[in-house]
């Protein structure tokens, strides 16, 4: 195969990589607590070198030009939203480092989107997905639908004065080892233990969306450039090898 239409294929599919990404988080930048993704990549190494076979044969020149580059999965920002204020005493944000627990199939999920609502049951659950909220030793919390919380900063939710449930507020050892599962929520399995956040809880708020649009809309443009350059390029390749076939492959 052409090496260079191949180098230019792999330029085209992760700067349409970027653009998803990057489209992505423009379309989330009304989603409270959402953060964006940042894509990363990798050159890739040359057939022998990724085979660990030094002794195959190979090309020097074209080992030194490259072979494009690999996706390498994305990095997702850890910065604080603004804090939005409203009138809702189940909505809640997080001022800080920390994550929300939610309920989950498959063990609980973190989330920084504290819009809060009780369910027939009156138990706390996640305003957009309807799975219950847990306190600090991972289990549900269950309040009186009539009478209005009062949240301390804590996470410490009482009603008629008594103190009837506390927010899991936690944190895990590497936050960038943890990855999105959908709903606006991250999967901590692989993040290692769980430990209490130094974040503060503020009550009547929620956190915004932590997307810049602005540079999100230039990370778009730059991403587009490079498709079509990408394009550009593999149209040149394509010209050059249809010249060499029509040039070289006449019979004398």
């Amino acid at each position: 195969m052409n090496n260079g239409l191949w180098i230019s294929a792999t330029g085209m599919a992760t700067a349409l990589y970027r653009m998803d990404v990057h489209a992505n988080n423009l379309a989330n930048v009304e989603t409270p607590g959402f953060k964006p993704d940042s894509p990363t990549f990798r050159f890739r190494a040359a057939a022998r070198q990724e085979q660990n076979s030094p002794f195959l044969p190979s090309n020097k020149l074209l080992e030194a030009l490259g072979s494009g580059v690999w996706l390498n999965g994305n990095r997702t920002s850890t910065t604080q939203g603004p804090i939005q204020s409203n009138s809702e005493p189940l909505s809640v944000a997080i001022k800080g480092s920390g994550f929300l627990m939610i309920e989950d199939t498959r063990g609980p999920r973190l989330t920084r989107d504290g819009r809060f609502t009780l369910d027939d049951s009156g138990f706390l659950v996640q305003a957009s997905t309807g799975r219950r909220v847990l306190d600090t030793a991972e289990r549900p919390i269950r309040l009186t639908a009539a009478v209005t919380p009062s949240i301390s900063a804590t996470g410490e939710i009482s009603q008629n004065g008594e103190v009837v449930g506390r927010l899991g507020l936690v944190q895990v050892a590497d936050p960038s080892r943890l990855r999105k599962r959908g709903d606006n929520a991250f999967d901590p399995s692989a993040a290692g233990p769980r430990r209490a956040a130094q974040g503060e809880i503020v009550q009547f708020a929620v956190e915004g969306s932590a997307v810049d649009p602005v540079r999100a809309m230039l990370d778009i443009g730059r991403a587009e450039r490079g498709v079509s350059s990408a394009s550009r390029m593999i149209q040149y390749h394509d010209e050059l090898m249809n010249r060499t076939i029509s040039t070289f492959g006449k019979v004398a």
